[in-house]
């Protein structure tokens, strides 16, 4: 299918992108023109398409239904946008990293999808000056292949939104001497210690500075055995939430500092709320000492893998 583009030059470098897949070439044919709206849709009449959108994103969706039904003919479809926000998150830290080029890949087929948001997770897949074995022999991405990242994305009016981890989840940088000073457990950071925080600002300061996007996802879950390593050895036993909530605070105040607008997985606040520390527990009730500890900056998120899970030693 030809079509002779009329549209703004903010789509139309991802409209380019994505026309190889679609099989759209640029010469004389059907002339496509594109109106922001209240609406989505593809109109096609007497040669001449326009779609209307309601954000950047859905144009692309949008040009996606006109390839598909351009064959038969004049016609009009309009689609419902139930959702606000169409997103995915992209695993870049468990097993293969995948490179900037299979991501822009991706990226060219959520458009496709008219999805707005990507969630990039990263565990220790970020480089960062002066910790050589953070993401050692990982394939982490350096600042300018972020920067790459999200110039791409916005192309197609997708939101890149950095998603690290900030608490547990450090197992493949702990097992370095490198990390020592900031290890509590095999896979948790040591609370109450300065260098700690140290780390995470620059984990959060580079990271973040990557993005358009304000928002962040800091993380938080699973972080057992909290305050049992070198923790238990400085301080002794105290108990994990009080652990949790002075170590959130701290981490909030970083995210304060920079503007942005953090995100967490809930877990560890909602097993506060069960009496055999599930997550999944339909009797849940937060108490009033959990819920005041939350800092009113962060939108908790939920997760769900589909069956029970249970933590005797939280």
């Amino acid at each position: 299918m030809k079509l002779r583009f009329e549209i703004e030059e903010k789509l139309l470098e991802g409209a380019m992108r994505i026309a190889p897949i679609l099989g759209i070439e640029e010469g004389e044919g059907i002339t496509l023109s594109a109106v922001e709206s209240d609406k989505n849709g593809v109109v096609l009449k007497d040669g001449k398409a326009v779609i209307y959108y309601t954000r950047p994103s859905v144009f692309f969706r949008e040009l996606c239904v006109l390839a598909e039904n351009a064959h038969k003919g004049d016609f009009e479809i309009f689609e419902d946008t139930h959702f606000e926000t169409l997103a995915v998150m992209i695993d870049a830290s468990r097993c293969a990293v995948p490179a900037l080029e299979s991501l822009y890949k991706i990226l060219d087929r959520l458009a496709l999808m008219g999805y707005s948001m990507a969630m990039l997770y990263t565990e220790d897949t970020v480089k960062l000056e002066g910790r050589p074995f953070f993401g050692y022999m990982r394939g982490g991405y350096t600042a300018d292949d972020l920067r790459a990242l999200d110039d791409y994305a916005n192309g197609y009016g997708i939101e890149v939104i950095p998603c690290i981890e900030c608490y547990g989840h450090m197992e493949k940088y702990l097992t370095w001497g490198e990390a020592g000073d900031i290890k509590d457990t095999e896979k948790v950071l040591l609370a109450r210690e300065d260098k700690t925080f140290e780390f995470l600002e620059q984990l959060i300061a580079t990271t973040s500075g990557c993005f358009r996007s304000k928002r962040i996802h800091i993380g938080m879950d699973e972080a057992w055995g909290m305050g049992r390593g070198k923790f238990m050895d400085r301080h002794g036993y105290v108990e994990p939430f009080e652990i949790f909530s002075e170590f959130m605070e701290r981490l909030i105040g970083i995210t304060n500092k920079y503007g942005l607008k953090p995100m967490m997985w809930s877990d560890m606040y909602f097993r506060n709320g069960s009496s055999t520390h599930q997550y999944y527990d339909e009797n849940i009730e937060i108490p009033e000492r959990v819920a005041s500890r939350i800092p009113k900056e962060v939108q908790l998120v939920f997760w769900h893998y589909g069956e029970k899970h249970q933590c005797d030693n939280y």
